[in-house]
């Protein structure tokens, strides 16, 4: 007896191309006209589709924002980053987290993105409010999770995770490089220094927070 089939399903499959096409249009017209000044018709029409399928896949612009937010988060420090450092060193996996979040606050897009903020923060808070709870908050339970796991395995110095993670995301915001870079002051660091500062970090904080493996 001839198996019954199962049904497909239906509707329309999801262009990843697409999405990424919307995003792309949506973060050049962020950085450009701030958030509040851009509007779904600009959005729909630079990326050359009617507004009704754009709110298919974006409800509004918040959400719409949210995502390019988190596109740019997930390009650096992917969710299952974790995953993928287990069983490494102490060293390499603080190493790599810190190369990872650094590399995100000095991409171009990144800088953009803290530029506009702090335009729109004093008139429009709710926009600072929203980036802070997509971008930063979403760094700040990664640091977390690694170090609760660093505790487990009672290689923390310092028992207080969230005195230990200000000192870390401190550490690896880089701040002469970064503020220099955010403000546009001097010239653009090199990979090289990018690279030896990193290292530098990575040392410091092993150093001062974990204790020396047997």
């Amino acid at each position: 007896m001839e198996k019954a089939k199962k049904p497909g399903k239906r509707g329309r499959p999801v262009d990843e191309g697409k999405r990424e096409e919307i995003l792309d249009v949506a973060t050049t017209l962020f950085m450009a006209k701030g958030f509040h000044a851009t509007i779904m018709d600009d959005i729909a029409h630079n990326a050359s589709m009617s507004k009704l399928t754009l709110y298919r896949r974006f409800p509004d612009k918040n959400a719409l924002f949210q995502a390019v937010i988190e596109r740019k988060c997930q390009q650096y420090l992917p969710s299952d980053m974790a995953e993928k450092l287990k069983g490494k060193r102490p060293h390499e996996i603080i190493k790599a987290f810190g190369e990872s979040f650094f590399a995100l606050l000095m991409s171009e897009d990144a800088l953009n993105m803290h530029r506009m903020i702090m335009a729109e923060a004093v008139n429009h808070p709710e926009t600072a409010q929203m980036f802070y709870q997509t971008g930063p908050v979403r760094v700040k339970k990664m640091a977390d999770e690694m170090l609760h796991e660093f505790k487990k395995q009672g290689m923390l110095k310092d028992q207080d995770i969230l005195n230990v993670r200000t000192m870390l995301l401190t550490l690896f915001t880089g701040p002469e490089l970064y503020y220099n870079s955010l403000l546009r002051v001097g010239d653009k660091p090199t990979q090289k220094k990018i690279n030896a500062y990193v290292d530098q970090a990575t040392e410091l904080f092993i150093d001062q927070y974990l204790k020396p493996m047997e």
